[in-house]
């Protein structure tokens, strides 16, 4: 067994940041594939993953004694991390047999749905741009899996008032309903997504005043889905935790 590995904390920050950035690569690769169904995902637990392995000087990597190559120890103990961190966040989530016999597709729906509580508009979304799926079929898999888990739902937002409704601009508390249906609601998300990659001054005015946006819900939707900037990367931009964020774009939508 060769003794010529890194040991020491200090020895594996260089191990892990050298190698003219490669070992790191492999690890953001990683992720990557992990979350594949969810980029800005993958960025975020990338980012959490490296922090937890570095805490208390790389503790996580000091015990290597050896008996593998230092970049397989590397790798096998990153990913045990990303595992660990999704199941701080979502906890334990198997899906049941009759899932996993539905192929790919209804994996990834369940386990946004039920496990991740992803929002029923959301999971349509990575469901349809993961497998290149028709809303209809992703519609129809959502809907089999809440007949049969009823505690499965996704995360579900408070009802809107009856007054707020885009009919009346002039009401200040004018917000998409979530007693829109659903075909109605997905025109609606369609059309904000268009004027956000519309930076006219009009189009400004309209999520201002018709849509009822302040400056900083339009420039957190623009960083998020226009420039792909990760929640935790706006979070620190905006002296926030990633949860506010979260919760600030999903109130807009």
């Amino acid at each position: 067994m060769s003794e010529d590995f890194p040991k020491t904390g200090e020895q594996w920050q260089a191990f892990v940041f050298g190698a003219n950035g490669k070992r790191l690569k492999k690890l953001d690769d990683l992720a990557k594939d992990k979350y594949s169904y969810d980029l800005i995902q993958a960025e975020e637990f990338q980012m959490l993953a490296l922090d937890a392995l570095s805490a208390n000087n790389w503790a996580k990597l000091t015990g290597f004694q050896g008996r593998s190559s230092p970049e397989t120890y590397l790798i096998r103990v990153y990913s045990n991390v990303l595992t660990d961190q999704h199941r701080k966040l979502f906890g334990r989530c198997h899906e049941p047999q009759w899932i996993s016999q539905g192929g790919a597709e209804w994996v990834l729906a369940h386990k946004l749905l039920c496990c991740e509580k992803r929002h029923y508009n959301e999971v349509i979304a990575l469901c349809c741009s993961k497998y290149q799926l028709a809303t209809a079929w992703v519609k129809k898999v959502i809907g089999n899996i809440r007949t049969k888990i009823t505690n499965c739902g996704g995360m579900q937002r408070p009802s809107a008032e009856p007054e707020q409704t885009l009919d009346n601009p002039e009401d200040p508390t004018t917000a998409i309903s979530y007693d829109t249906d659903d075909a109605e609601r997905e025109v609606l998300v369609h059309v904000l997504s268009n004027l956000l990659e519309d930076q006219t001054t009009d189009t400004w005015n309209i999520l201002r005043q018709r849509v009822k946006l302040s400056n900083e819900q339009i420039t957190i939707l623009r960083l998020k889905y226009i420039e792909k900037m990760s929640e935790q990367k706006i979070a620190n931009q905006y002296q926030k935790t990633r949860d506010q964020i979260r919760a600030n774009i999903q109130d807009i939508h």
